[in-house]
This record gives C-alpha cells, sequence and structure tokens, in this order.
C-alpha cells in the first residue's frame, strides 16, 4: 500500500504559521529536500510531541547541518514532508514536533 504524503498546512509561510492562507510563492523545494535529508539524520520521531523545543530552535540545529540558514516555513513542511506530526504553538509562527534530536547519527 502506498503511502501517502502529508499535506501542507495552508497557514504555514516561509517565516512560519500565520492566520492567513499562503500563496507559497517563495517555497525552496530543493531546500526543503535537503532539509528532509538532514532531518532523517539528525532527528528521531517519538510517541509525544516535545513541547519542550520549538520549530524555531530545530532548524537551527539543521542549518549547522546544513551551512545555509533555512525559513522557518520550509523548515516546517519539511518536517511535516519527513512525517513528523505538529502542533502549533499559540499565536506564534512556531510548533512542536513529535521529535528528539539524534546527536551524530548517520
Amino acid at each position: 500500500m502506498k503511502k501517502e504524503k502529508p499535506a501542507i498546512p495552508v497557514n504555514l509561510f516561509p517565516f512560519g504559521f500565520a492566520d492567513d492562507v499562503a500563496n507559497w510563492q517563495h517555497y525552496n523545494s530543493e531546500l526543503a529536500g535537503r532539509c528532509v535529508e538532514a532531518i532523517s539524520q539528525s532527528f528521531e520521531p517519538t510517541e509525544e510531541l516535545n513541547r519542550n523545543v520549538t520549530s524555531h530552535a530545530l532548524k537551527g540545529i539543521i542549518e549547522a547541518r546544513l551551512g545555509e540558514e533555512v525559513s522557518n516555513g520550509v523548515f516546517i513542511a519539511a518536517m511535516i514532508e519527513a512525517g513528523y506530526r505538529y502542533e502549533r504553538v499559540k499565536c506564534t509562527p512556531n510548533c512542536y514536533f513529535n521529535v528528539r534530536f539524534v546527536a551524530f547519527k548517520r
């Protein structure tokens, strides 16, 4: 059975979540693909959401691994594409994921 690709939320912008609908005119799918690869090398999914760290902090780990800047929105989209669940942090453009950091995972 083919696994259905998760849908990217319509209110996810390059800076993160907002209360409007995004048009994704600035979405960099090539960068998102590199992020998905770095995510698989850096994180592991957990059962519960990790409310100790937000998407903004997690993207810093991926930026360090990639050696380039990544917008919060592209990072969130990449995490969703990688199969992680999320919950938006109220009144912010950030979210929590069901994730834990794995140092030096290959």
